[in-house]
């Protein structure tokens, strides 16, 4: 998820069949504003990693044969992760990001086979995160979310992977690898960020260059829940938006093919315009139906 820096110039955007992300393409894109501290960057120290458990645990239930989706079906992919939040499961997920401390209460519960991660004004608008770092990592699939969040400026939802190699501190000369697969701004309720960095911690460059898509054509997308997707490969990284597909770029190299985590978050902000929620707010939210990961065998 973009925190604090300045967007780097990157590389043209490409091309695949009907997506565009360049300039005179569709989605409309804007550029991006700067980002508060974050995960990638080493000036936000680590703190207690003490995890309180909102829920009891369980272990996901993955169906026998589920249902490919559409943008991997009859390519061999198998489920290889699955979580209906049932319950909330502590030997996939970490309660909050490592370097900050546990939520307050109630910032991370599960009800109704749905997760709710929820930043409050009386708490003082927290970055409510929920992790599977040193637990569960990933290199290439298709990861998808069905979320929705709150519609209101100020709101910054996200859906994304970030470097298990600099979350412990082992990545050598390894770019920080992040690849934001949805990140929402409450101003800009019709579209999201997808972004692929090449060093989010360092000299970052991002691809699409125009990232931000004001507007996907599919109205308001807070009003209910989506599928939010990401097809990684070798060769290609390409995001969807309920099975259809709206960007893709090329791996960075020294950075993008290498183990990553998945992190759910609601943070006070916003992926593009940024800002502080209204006077009148007093809670913003992400709900999350289900997680799925995919890969080849």
């Amino acid at each position: 998820m973009v925190r604090k820096f300045m967007f780097a110039a990157a590389l043209a955007v490409l091309f695949i069949g009907g997506i565009s992300t360049g300039a005179g393409g569709s989605p409309t894109s804007i550029s991006p504003s700067t980002r508060p501290c974050s995960a990638k960057k080493r000036s936000c120290p680590p703190t207690t990693t003490t995890t309180t458990t909102p829920t009891t645990t369980t272990t996901p239930t993955t169906t026998a044969n589920p249902t490919e989706p559409a943008p991997i079906a009859g390519q061999g992919y198998t489920q290889v992760f699955a979580d209906d939040f049932n319950t909330f499961d502590t030997t996939a997920w970490n309660d909050h990001i490592w370097y900050q401390s546990t939520p307050p209460a109630g910032a991370v519960s599960v009800s109704n086979g749905a997760l709710s991660l929820v930043s409050t004004k009386a708490a003082g608008w927290k970055q409510i995160n929920v992790a599977t770092d040193q637990k569960k990592t990933w290199t290439y699939g298709y990861f998808e979310a069905r979320m929705k969040w709150t519609g209101i400026p100020g709101a910054w939802p996200a859906f994304w992977l970030f470097s298990e190699a600099h979350r412990d501190g082992t990545q050598g000369s390894l770019g920080t690898a992040e690849i934001d697969i949805q990140e929402g701004d409450g101003n800009y309720p019709n579209g999201y960020n997808t972004a692929l960095h090449s060093n989010s911690s360092g000299s970052d460059q991002v691809c699409p260059s125009n990232n931000f898509h004001a507007d996907l054509g599919q109205g308001n997308l807070t009003i209910g829940y989506h599928t939010y997707g990401l097809l990684w490969t070798p060769t290609s990284v390409t995001w969807y938006l309920d099975g259809q597909p709206i960007a893709s770029c090329a791996p960075w190299p020294n950075s993008t093919n290498q183990p990553l985590f998945m992190l759910l978050s609601i943070w006070p902000g916003g992926a593009a315009a940024g800002s502080t929620p209204p006077a009148t707010a007093t809670s913003i939210e992400t709900d999350v139906d289900w997680v799925h990961v995919w890969q080849k065998p």
